[in-house]
């Protein structure tokens, strides 16, 4: 036989044993797809591994065969068998899909939304939204108008997730859509998903949803007594500080409302004699109403908060002023990662057993009413925050000397470098005109005082436990007023904070 005939058979040989186990492939891949549809996951396990050894380079078998191995909790195994579609070059959607869910239930989040993303697809949202993903959860939102089941399915999970936030008013109307919208599509198996997901809301709702937060701290004050000017001492001192605080918050339809009480109690635990009118008792009470101008998750917030709060001294001996403040306020989403928020606030302040009366006539008196403008912003990203605020405020005091005006910026951020360990710092600076006291064109410069305060604070909150964080935080306030009226104050705070 010559060389060429034999070259010739041998191609032929090959390529007919190839057809023959990619033919053997596809019959096993029916047989698995059979046990599969009548829920024999295990049974069909074999039979498609046995289709990828006949045929490995195919990339449906091998996302099967992933795709089984996951639904058997043994997620390191799919991850291989999909290892090698994955070195390739472009990948097919279904690919990266299946790959993202994989990386979800590894525990490796921020590559399952990458992948997710990635795929360029309304189920790579979908799943992005679940995970979390901000930018997915709002190109979601394009979907869910649609009464297809795909309108339905993204309706429902961005109910799920408003849901699992707390959320409740906006996930029962997107959860009513969803239901709508299945119901348009016909589709019963996202209508009957709908239907119990608002089930499942409506025994929710029917109680509030309460927290509750406890927090004990040992504190170094290096001035514990804001003593100003250069000459007079600063006495540092040890101070226990408690706090105990607790919420709960009921919603319904786009209504929600909310309340909490916080208790303070500081305890000195070193130079009493001269530091025990400041063991300080100060409780605060909170409610707030709110309402969502639409069923959009990213729909405008429009709320109502108030507070009132009362601070006593040495064991109530001390009243040292009562205060109540309030007002209306806006939340808006104004990008996916970026949100919003205006309020305009009233403020009345009276200081009781360390102001002169109010029956005397004093330009010390400190009693006052103001009003706070404030604008927030906050940007999210994966393990970290930002957010920034502006705000002019102006009292009007029954003393002159305590009338102000004036403004404050502020930067505060976090990042989380590790699991379970957060660094979080910021700043902040005030600044305000007191006065005039007299007629400024006689008493020129005299009449009015300015004042600037600046903190600062740096700290790191470690994961215990479940419900049970380590705090260290450090703070430093500084106030640049008139000569021997400035003050530093530096506090240090080592304790343990349980959240439930």
């Amino acid at each position: 036989m010559s060389p060429f005939l034999l070259l010739l058979l041998t191609a032929t040989t090959t390529a007919s044993a190839a057809q023959g186990q990619e033919l053997r492939a596809q019959v096993l891949a029916a047989q698995a797809t059979e046990l599969l549809a009548e829920g024999r996951t295990q049974e069909a396990l074999p039979i498609l591994e046995a289709a990828v050894a006949a045929s490995p380079d195919a990339p449906s078998l091998r996302r099967d065969l992933a795709q089984v191995l996951l639904q058997l909790d043994r997620t390191l195994e799919a991850a291989g068998i999909m290892a090698p579609l994955m070195e390739q070059g472009p990948k097919e959607p279904e690919t990266l899909l299946l790959a993202a869910l994989i990386e979800a239930r590894l525990g490796q989040r921020s590559r399952a939304m990458a992948l997710a993303e990635e795929s360029d697809t309304w189920e790579g949202r979908l799943v992005g939204s679940a995970l979390g993903d901000p930018v997915a959860a709002h190109r979601t939102i394009e979907l869910f108008e649609e009464e297809t089941p795909r309108g339905a399915a993204a309706a429902l999970l961005l109910a799920s997730r408003e849901g699992a936030r707390g959320e409740l008013g906006a996930a029962r109307g997107l959860a009513n859509l969803a239901e709508g919208q299945a119901e348009a599509a016909g589709s019963l198996v996202w209508l009957e998903a709908a239907r119990d997901l608002s089930r499942r809301l409506d025994e929710r709702s029917q109680a509030p949803i309460g927290s509750l937060r406890l927090r004990s701290a040992l504190d170094y004050s290096t001035n514990p007594a804001f003593v100003t000017g250069r000459v007079e001492p600063r006495t540092p001192a040890l101070r226990l500080a408690l706090t105990a605080e607790g919420g709960a918050e009921l919603t319904s339809g786009r209504w929600s409302g909310s309340g909490s009480i916080r208790v303070d109690h500081h305890t000195f635990l070193s130079e009493r004699d001269e530091l025990q009118r400041l063991d300080l008792f100060a409780y605060a009470v909170a409610a707030g109403v709110h309402y969502a101008l639409s069923r959009n998750p990213s729909s405008a917030v429009i709320g109502l908060v108030v507070r009132f709060s009362d601070v006593f001294g040495d064991y109530f001996r001390l009243h040292y002023a009562t205060s109540i403040e309030g007002g209306p306020n806006l939340t808006l989403r104004i990008a996916p990662r970026l949100q919003l928020q205006l309020g305009l606030y009233g403020q009345a302040i009276d200081f009781i057993d360390v102001s002169p009366p109010d029956r005397t006539l004093s330009s010390l008196n400190r009693d006052r009413v103001g009003q706070r403008a404030v604008l927030a912003l906050r940007y999210d990203v994966e393990s970290a925050y930002a957010r920034a605020e502006g705000m002019f405020l102006h009292d009007s005091a029954l003393g002159d000397a305590f009338d102000a005006i004036g403004g404050a910026v502020a930067l505060r951020g976090g990042v989380q470098p590790v699991d379970g360990v957060l660094l979080e710092g910021g700043v902040a600076l005030t600044l305000r005109d007191f006065g005039p006291v007299g007629d400024e064109a006689i008493i020129g410069p005299a009449a009015t005082r300015s004042e600037l305060r600046v903190a600062a604070e740096l700290g790191i909150r470690v994961v215990v436990s479940e419900h049970v964080d380590l705090l260290v935080e450090y703070l430093r306030i500084t106030t640049n007023a008139r000569a021997d009226h400035e003050y530093v104050e530096t506090l240090l705070s080592m304790g343990m904070e349980a959240r439930w």
